[in-house]
């Protein structure tokens, strides 16, 4: 799983100065960053320095944001049609629940200011970030989002399917032939293709 939130030196002194790794295994880890073109926070995970979970609730408690360990109980279904799925997938991010007029997401970087503008802009609501691992969250955008795709694509008559696709998933996401469906005039033809795109995608998922 990746460490997503980017390690200033003011942390990795501090991860050393807690205890939480050791200046020598800092040097190892440093060496690595500079021949692999790694981040830190990867090399230290992955030679065994740290776990990802200790990582984690380091970096948390040090920014002052909620750590929180996921599952499929943890997301209210109905706040997922909040945040488009392309926000969701391109900034690892998953709303959980509703307090008041704010917003609880987790993100797997929840210091991204343009993930924070961006899902403020699709949800009028304020928002509350906190920290859970990246792949946690990408397990329940799987789950969520393809479950919640298949009820809306039941209930969508043909001629709507081109549209709500392009809503859920960013018309960035529909390219034929190198031309944005956005730019195409839709036609029955389209419509189909659009039908199928989403057909298996689901049966990718």
């Amino acid at each position: 799983g990746e460490v997503l939130i980017p390690i200033t030196e003011d942390l990795v002194r501090k991860m050393v100065t807690e205890g939480l790794i050791t200046e020598d295994q800092l040097a190892v880890a440093q060496v690595s960053c500079q021949n692999l073109g790694t981040d830190l926070e990867r090399i230290l995970v992955s030679k065994g320095f740290v776990s990802q979970d200790q990582l984690l609730s380091f970096l948390a408690r040090s920014l002052s944001i909620p750590y929180v360990h996921l599952k499929k109980g943890s997301v209210q279904p109905e706040l997922v049609q909040k945040v488009p799925f392309h926000l969701a997938r391109r900034y690892h991010l998953i709303p959980l629940r509703q307090e008041g007029k704010t917003l609880i997401v987790a993100m797997a970087d929840p210091l991204n200011r343009f993930a924070l503008d961006d899902i403020r802009a699709a949800t009028h609501a304020e928002i509350k970030p906190v920290l859970a691992a990246a792949v946690e969250i990408d397990h329940l955008i799987d789950h969520y989002y393809a479950s919640h795709q298949v009820r809306k694509e039941k209930s969508l008559e043909p001629s709507e399917s081109l549209g709500e696709a392009m809503e859920y998933f960013g018309e960035d996401s529909f390219e034929i032939g190198g031309e944005k469906l956005a730019e195409i005039a839709t036609g029955p033809k389209i419509i189909q293709t659009v039908n199928q795109m989403i057909l298996e995608a689901n049966r990718e998922n």
